[in-house]
C-alpha cells in the first residue's frame, strides 16, 4: 500500500498479482476442453479523499489472462465511484458495487450487480454496475435508492472453458429487455432492532439471471441464448443474534420473465469460541433452500439443505477453512465445498478451492457439470 498527498488529496494505491491453478479431477466431457487451467489475475485498488474525507474517488480496475478459456480472459472496472458523506446522508456516483444479503449457501436478495461467473461458480463475483446510490440515514432506519444505468450482461465459460452447461452459451445473441428510460430503480430499508437486522428490497428492471432458450443456429449446432427479461423483485433479510448463534432468513418474490415464483434460504449458524482452549473458532452452518419452481429453478437449488463446517484459526496468518455440502433432497445430486486461505508473510495470501460434483440426476440443474469437479489453488502477492 502507497500513501502520497498530491495537491491536498491524500492518495492510497494497493497492487496485486494472482496466479491461479485449477485442475479438474475428470476427464471433460467436451475433446476440446482441458483438464487443467492456469491464469493470472492483475488488480489494483486506488482511493483518493479531501475535504476531511467527505468526499472519496475509488478505482479498482480488474484483469485476467486465463491459458483455456477465451472467455475468461477478460478485464472489468469493478469500481470508478465518486463518494461525498454529508450530515445524515451519502451519495456514490460511477460504478460501484452493492451487496445485500445474510445467509451462505446463496443470496437471493443480492440483484444489484451482474454475476461474473467465468470468475468463480460460487456466483460471488461482481461486475461493476454504474449507479447512482443516496443512503438515508435517520432513527427509523438505513434506505437507500438507486439508479442504476448502463446494463451488465453475465459472463458466462466459452466453448473450450469448463462448468459451462453441456450446450454452449452464444452470448452475441442475448436479447435484453429494457425500460424506455432504459435505467433499473432499487431500494433497501434496513434497521437494527435489539438482536435483530431487518432489511427489504425492491428492484425494477433487466433481471440479472438470464433465461436461456435452446437455439438452433443456421449451421445446424444448437447454442444456448441468453435472454434478460423486465422484472419486478422484491425481497427480505432478517438475522437474529442470540449469543453463538445466528438465525438467517433470506426471502424473495419475483414478478415477471415467465413465471412468477417465490424462493427462500433459511438456517442458523453457531459458533463456538475458543475452542479446545485455543484461539479457534469452530462455526457449524445449516441452511435449507426452497424454490416454488423446484426441479425448474434456474438456481438448481429449488429443495437443498446446506451444511457446513467453518474453522477459523484467529492468528496472525489468519487462517480460515469452510468445508461443506449441498444435498439435494430430492435424490437429485449433491455437491462438494472446500474453500480456504491463509496468509503468507506480510505481503501475499494463499487461497484453496474446490467444487465436487456428486452423481447428480439428468434432471438436476448440476448434471452438464457432472465431470467438472475441480481442486484450485492461487495465491496473491501485494504491493
Amino acid at each position: 500500500m502507497f500513501s502520497h498527498p498530491v495537491e491536498g488529496i491524500e492518495w492510497d494505491t494497493l497492487l496485486s498479482v494472482s496466479p491461479q491453478y485449477r485442475r479438474f479431477l475428470e476427464a471433460p466431457l467436451d475433446n476440446n476442453q482441458s483438464e487443467r487451467n492456469l491464469s493470472l489475475a492483475l488488480r489494483a485498488e486506488i482511493l483518493g479523499g479531501w475535504n476531511n474525507d467527505a468526499d472519496i474517488v475509488h478505482f479498482i480496475p480488474f484483469w485476467r489472462l486465463d491459458n483455456a478459456d477465451e472467455n475468461r480472459t477478460h478485464g472489468d472496472i469493478r469500481t470508478a465511484s465518486w463518494t461525498h458523506i454529508g450530515d445524515g446522508w451519502e451519495t456514490v456516483f460511477g460504478i460501484s458495487k452493492v451487496f445485500w444479503g445474510v445467509t451462505e449457501s446463496q443470496h437471493l436478495v443480492d440483484i444489484v450487480n451482474q454475476t461474473d461467473l467465468v470468475e468463480n461458480p460460487n456466483s460471488e463475483k461482481k461486475l461493476g454496475q454504474p449507479m447512482l446510490d443516496l443512503t438515508l440515514f435517520r432513527s427509523w432506519g438505513t434506505l437507500d435508492l438507486l439508479i442504476l444505468g448502463k446494463f451488465r450482461e453475465r459472463t458466462f465459460p466459452g466453448r473450450e472453458g469448463r462448468l459451462r452447461p453441456t450446450i454452449p452459451v452464444d452470448e452475441t445473441l442475448s436479447v435484453v429487455e429494457r425500460k424506455a428510460a432504459n435505467a433499473d430503480l432499487a431500494m433497501r430499508w434496513s434497521q437494527h432492532i435489539g438482536d435483530w437486522d431487518l432489511a427489504m428490497s425492491h428492484f425494477s428492471g433487466t433481471s440479472r439471471e438470464p433465461n436461456l432458450v435452446i437455439t438452433e443456429l443456421l449451421s445446424g449446432g444448437l447454442v444456448l441464448q441468453p435472454v434478460y427479461p423486465l422484472i419486478n423483485q422484491s425481497g427480505l433479510e432478517v438475522q437474529v443474534t442470540k449469543g453463538e448463534w445466528l438465525w438467517k432468513l433470506e426471502t424473495i418474490h419475483r414478478r415477471g420473465g415467465g413465471q412468477d415464483h417465490s424462493a427462500s434460504v433459511f438456517g442458523f449458524e453457531y459458533t463456538r469460541f475458543g475452542v479446545f482452549n485455543t484461539a479457534s473458532d469452530l462455526g457449524l452452518i445449516a441452511e435449507y433452500n426452497y424454490d416454488s419452481r423446484g426441479k425448474d429453478s434456474t438456481s438448481g437449488l429449488g429443495n437443498d439443505l446446506f451444511l457446513a463446517v467453518r474453522w477459523q484459526a484467529n492468528d496472525v496468518d489468519d487462517i480460515q477453512l469452510l468445508v461443506g455440502s449441498m444435498l439435494g433432497m430430492d435424490s437429485d445430486g449433491d455437491f462438494l465445498i472446500l474453500e480456504g486461505s491463509r496468509r503468507v508473510g506480510d505481503s501475499s495470501m494463499l487461497s484453496i478451492d474446490g467444487r465436487i460434483f456428486v452423481h447428480p440426476s439428468k434432471e438436476d440443474a448440476f448434471f452438464s457439470l457432472r465431470k467438472d469437479s475441480f481442486l484450485q489453488i492461487g495465491i496473491e502477492f501485494f504491493f
